[in-house]
């Protein structure tokens, strides 16, 4: 099915093309009365590529409304576990990463002369990770989730919270730890 799917975006992006191609041609031409029905011929090409356009970003709006949805449904049918935050354990992990930019002139002047990463951009990136365990439905569960903040800022937040809550679905699955206070 994937790659039937990518067979007609070619297709749409070829006739595209095409579409395009032949509205360039008649703007170049200097026949008048051929240049009404070659342009429309062009503009019809591209009216696949404006329709499946059109109907990807509808899905996508649906998609994106489903999720609130679904996530809303699973809160109201889940087993709520009120989490007391102090109780969380937090981990955290950080480290710097060159970017790759191959096309800077001090950097490609570093690399002749034998120091590639002198002058390269770099970002600091910080995941921390928080575990909560508990016992549910009788059983001893360790519950995680990663946040990209680091440890010290997380432990600040989660201290100025205090408690969340913690969804699981009735067959003990599917959980969903809510710390959406931190997006705000």
């Amino acid at each position: 099915m994937e790659r039937l799917k990518n067979i007609g975006v070619y297709f749409i992006v070829g006739l595209t093309m095409l579409g395009i191609i032949i509205m360039y041609g008649v703007a170049k031409a200097h026949t008048p009365h051929l240049n009404y029905v070659f342009f429309g011929i062009g503009a019809s090409l591209l009216l696949p590529a404006i329709i499946a356009l059109y109907f990807e970003l509808r899905d996508e709006k649906k998609t994106e409304a489903s999720a609130l949805t679904n996530l809303a449904d699973f809160k109201k049918n889940s087993i709520v576990i009120p989490v007391d935050l102090s109780r969380c354990t937090v981990t955290g992990n950080s480290w710097t990463q060159v970017r790759e930019e191959k096309n800077d002139k001090e950097i490609l002047f570093n690399a002749l002369i034998g120091d590639p990463f002198e002058n390269r951009k770099t970002d600091n990136i910080a995941v921390s990770r928080i575990k909560y365990t508990t016992t549910v439905q009788g059983q001893r569960r360790t519950f995680t989730r990663s946040v990209a903040k680091d440890k010290t800022t997380l432990l600040m937040l989660l201290e100025m919270q205090k408690e969340t809550n913690l969804y699981i679905d009735r067959d003990s699955r599917y959980y969903y730890f809510d710390l959406e206070f931190l997006e705000k």
